[in-house]
């Protein structure tokens, strides 16, 4: 197992869940590694640290305090894609500028 997403409709359901994970990977001796994993808890549309998740007894940080890159996204607090769609632009240009610099070539004579 790689990757992990879990889902839940209530922090009750996200905290049973995560400790039924500790159970299995308890008995399988599978450590997960929090600092490499990010919580997101939404109440009432938006974002809120006010609820800490735990696995193995360590803290897993919130989206808020410690944004993440996955495949190439950001993911922080805001939830848009506006600072993703910036960066995309700027490499584009960045990409096709390089491109229309004339090459450098060495002659041999």
């Amino acid at each position: 197992m790689d990757d992990l997403t879990l889902t839940t409709s209530s922090h009750i359901q996200a905290r049973w869940m995560l400790t039924a994970l500790t159970d299995v990977a308890t008995l399988s001796r599978v450590k997960f590694k929090p600092a490499k994993s990010r919580s997101l808890v939404i109440k009432k549309g938006r974002t809120t640290e006010m609820l800490n998740l735990h696995i193995q007894k360590e803290e897993i940080p919130s989206i808020v305090e410690s944004p993440i890159k996955c495949l190439g996204k950001w993911f922080d607090a805001s939830l848009q894609d506006r600072d993703n769609v910036k960066n995309l632009k700027n490499q584009v240009e960045e990409g096709g500028r390089e491109e229309d610099r004339p090459l450098r070539t060495t002659r041999q004579v």
